[in-house]
């Protein structure tokens, strides 16, 4: 007698699970809930679990779990199965085998498998079980022992279980080469409309050509299945370019390109995406479509950052851009072209490092050919670049390329003719600024008030091109972060361009780099400065007593100082004493 008529045969209140005879039918029975009545049982479950207590509402809503996952409503399954903890042994059991087929029907891994009631040899249905499991596990050794007699355990299915895990099994079969279950499988398949006609029918029947080296059927069946928006149509394609790479012509690899191309944007969201994007790399640049290439390896880093093939991908992608921007810069490509690569590049790199700097370049380009406007926007993107991208990413800012941006933006702004917008751009410059940024800007300056007609202005940026405020501000700033050459430079400027304002402190500083830098004309130059710069004796005999050896150097009459000075910079500390205040 069927299960169905079975039940028919009891009291309304008594359940399929409570009459079954067999132990493994109480634990775990999916084929015991007809199809046809589902929206019956369902009803009285959801009115027997909210009325119900203790373990018989532990027991209904196990039931309403295997009805829920005989009819392959999996994530509601495993919502209910563990929504209770059961207290008896019976139910125990029953929560454990539910639980452990419902992960094994979503294709995920059960922990400790071989302690669950699917594993047990007394069930007919266990090389089922375990043959799914063997797949979510990817264990070939295991998959070979148990997939003929885990064929046979589609029986005790249901027809919606059957119908989810016919197509794995039958992948499986045609993988490890078990030609008799797989042509069974396939037939199977055929006698399921829905299965037969979809991508996975075809994309199953041309792997089974290619495993008996039948390719031309296989290509038959793989452009057919091609044409869908499913995984399996996903995995006709990629297997589609496989066989062009592994034939090797050119006429073979642009066939695969376009298949992939077509098709790339059909599936998404887990390894097949990735795979088909990766061989889509491969073969644009095997037919010397770097451009292609490039951007789909910058689709695999934005969608994809943390696999191996986006680290691949990254290396890759820095040449092709490199390579790419270079030949714009060289006007070995026009700048419509170039500007064409460059937006449909950015969406993929604009938070990379490097892209803020290639922007620049095109923007160097753009200015160069007369195009201000198309470089004030370029140099402004490739400055919000920068900030943006030290806000999101926190990558290392190359040093000064805030302050260099925003000079080519006021640049931009003079040769367009918009002086007052140029004027705006040269405020923003921080300070201190790069010494050739701080001078050029001053330069700019002085040009843009000259066309607005402001001689005043105009006058004073050209008699002051670098006032001695700045140049003092950049030096010292220099000298503390010992950079003893550039801050030479700025302060024998400071001592030669603006006497009047050279002081005792800008002497001593000066004194420093020189001797820092072995510079003994500036160390001359400078003693023979001191006398008219300060009084003190002592001062004047420590800028005599720089010349000679530290360890030799003693300041005279002073007992709160006395001492050897082990490094240079302990003058700035005498100077801090109102003793020897000028």
């Amino acid at each position: 007698m069927a299960a169905a008529e079975q039940a028919d045969a009891v009291q309304s209140d008594t359940w399929l699970s409570e009459i079954m005879v067999e132990d493994w039918q109480q634990e775990m029975d999916l084929r015991r809930w007809r199809s046809t009545e589902f929206y019956q049982d369902y009803s009285k479950l959801v009115v027997d679990m909210g009325s119900s207590h203790g373990e018989m509402r532990v027991s209904r809503t196990l039931d309403f779990a295997e009805l829920l996952a005989s009819h392959m409503m999996l994530q509601e399954a495993h919502s209910a199965v563990d929504g209770v903890t059961p207290e008896t042994e019976k139910n125990q059991k029953r929560q454990m085998a539910l639980r452990a087929a419902i992960l094994l029907l979503r294709g995920r891994t059960v922990e400790d498998f071989d302690d669950t009631p699917l594993a047990q040899d007394d069930r007919p249905d266990s090389a089922f079980w375990k043959t799914l499991n063997a797949i979510s596990e990817g264990d070939p050794r295991a998959l070979i022992t148990y997939q003929t007699a885990g064929f046979g355990g589609v029986s005790y299915q249901s027809a919606a279980v059957v119908r989810g895990v016919l197509p794995a099994l039958t992948e499986a079969a045609i993988e490890t080469g078990n030609t008799d279950v797989a042509t069974i499988a396939l037939r199977l398949l055929d006698e399921i409309p829905d299965l037969s006609a979809a991508s996975v029918g075809d994309y199953l029947r041309g792997r089974y050509a290619q495993s008996i080296d039948n390719d031309s059927t296989a290509l038959k069946h793989y452009l057919k299945a091609s044409g869908g928006f499913d995984r399996d149509a996903a995995k006709a394609r990629l297997a589609l370019a496989e066989m062009a790479i592994e034939d090797g012509g050119q006429g073979a690899l642009l066939a695969a390109r376009d298949t992939l191309a077509d098709g790339a944007s059909s599936w998404r969201g887990d390894s097949y995406e990735l795979r088909v994007l990766y061989h889509l790399a491969r073969l644009n640049e095997s037919v010397g479509d770097d451009l292609e290439a490039l951007l789909v390896h910058a689709q695999i880093m934005a969608r994809f950052g943390l696999s191996d093939e986006a680290k691949e991908s990254r290396v890759i992608a820095d040449r092709l851009t490199a390579q790419i921007y270079a030949k714009g810069a060289d006007d070995a490509v026009s700048l419509s072209e170039w500007m064409r690569v460059h937006l449909r590049i950015m969406p993929f790199l604009r938070f990379t490092p490097e892209f803020a700097l290639h922007t620049e370049t095109l923007a160097d380009r753009a200015l160069v050919l007369g195009g201000t406007e198309l470089a004030r926007k370029e140099y402004e993107r490739a400055l919000s670049l920068v900030e943006s991208g030290r806000e999101l990413t926190a990558y290392e800012v190359p040093e000064g390329i805030e302050n260099r941006l925003r000079l080519k933006i006021a640049r931009a702004h003079y040769e367009g003719g918009r002086y007052r917008a140029s004027l705006k751009q040269l405020s923003m410059i921080d300070e201190p600024a790069d010494m050739k940024v701080d001078m050029a800007a001053q330069d700019l300056r002085a040009k843009a008030y000259y066309q607005l007609g402001n001689q005043k202005e105009f006058l004073q940026q050209a008699s002051h091109s670098v006032t001695s405020q700045r140049l003092r501000r950049r030096a010292m700033t220099l000298a503390d972060q010992e950079e003893w050459g550039q801050a030479k430079i700025l302060y024998k400027e400071l001592m030669e361009a603006h006497p009047n304002d050279f002081d005792l402190g800008d002497a001593v500083h000066l004194l420093i780099a020189a001797k820092r830098t072995d510079d003994e004309m500036v160390v001359g130059r400078v003693t023979y400065l001191f006398p008219e710069l300060t009084k003190s004796d002592a001062l004047l005999d420590l800028a005599k007593g720089i010349s000679i050896d530290p360890e030799q150097l003693t300041i005279l009459g002073s007992p709160q100082v006395a001492g050897r000075l082990e490094r240079y910079d302990d003058i700035i500390e005498v100077l801090s004493q109102p003793k020897f205040a000028n």
